[in-house]
């Protein structure tokens, strides 16, 4: 009856986990807070020691250190440095392998140097096995989610399901913010078109608006010229025209 009760708490606990996964990484501000989110929520809610999670570059060529979380214990924080300077290509090191494989994978004993390539790091820090499990977005690997536990291999066995359960949820929810970064991108990239497509109608206003000026300026001293010579001409020669001239004389004024 016990059993029954810790396995029903246990699966409460996990949806409840899966629920606050998406509701936090649903608000988070950017990428890397929602993932420090998901490595938060898994570990307060499975008791883990230690999470991380290795991001490929951009020349999706070797797996990089991201954002990490660890209990406050002896040797965690020596451990996560000895990982943060490290690369893994495909199939190399623990991360690497999750990451060419394509699924999870579990390590019984970190203290084997032949699978571990951090065992020194781990036995230290009192970690005694982990698993990795690749967080996939349509066919694309896009991170690989890494735990690790001062308990046996049973232990961490057991939680694979939960852990894929969450990287699947993690993977739609990448999906769907990459979808929004690039629709935001495209929006950003438009009005930065639009601001400067304004600004060279702006700039083309403003000359014509120059040139306008410059003209009625050059041109308001002759015109005023003509206008004073043709009435000077109309008042004191008029009478020395004849009607042909006159006429002529006045369409010069108007």
């Amino acid at each position: 009856r016990l059993h029954e009760i810790r396995e029903r708490r246990q699966a409460e606990a996990e949806m409840q986990l899966l629920r606050d996964v998406a509701i936090g990484v649903g608000v988070a501000e950017d990428m890397e807070q929602a993932l420090r989110h998901v490595l938060i929520q898994i570990c307060n809610t499975t008791e883990w020691d230690f999470a991380e999670i290795w991001i490929p570059d951009s020349e999706q060529n070797h797996l990089i250190c991201y954002p990490a979380w660890f209990t406050r214990r002896p040797g965690m924080e020596e451990f996560r440095k000895v990982s943060l300077p490290l690369t893994f290509a495909k199939g190399e090191g623990f991360p690497g392998r999750a990451w060419i494989d394509g699924r999870p994978i579990v390590i019984p004993d970190l203290g084997d140097p032949d699978r571990f390539l951090r065992a020194t790091a781990a036995v230290d820090a009192g970690l005694k096995s982990g698993i990795a499990v690749p967080v996939l977005s349509g066919d694309t690997v896009q991170l690989i989610l890494c735990f690790y536990f001062a308990v046996a291999e049973e232990l961490a066995s057991s939680r694979v399901q939960v852990v894929s359960a969450v990287a699947a949820q993690v993977g739609l929810l990448i999906g769907r913010k990459k979808a929004e970064d690039e629709v935001r991108t495209l929006n950003q990239d438009l009005e930065r078109r639009v601001a400067e497509r304004t600004e060279e109608l702006l700039a083309a206003n403003r000359e014509l608006e120059a040139f306008t000026y410059t003209v009625s300026h050059d041109l308001r001293a002759p015109l005023r010229a003509i206008n004073g010579f043709s009435n000077l001409l109309s008042e004191s020669n008029a009478e020395r025209l004849d009607e042909k001239g006159r006429r002529y004389l006045h369409t010069i004024a108007e």
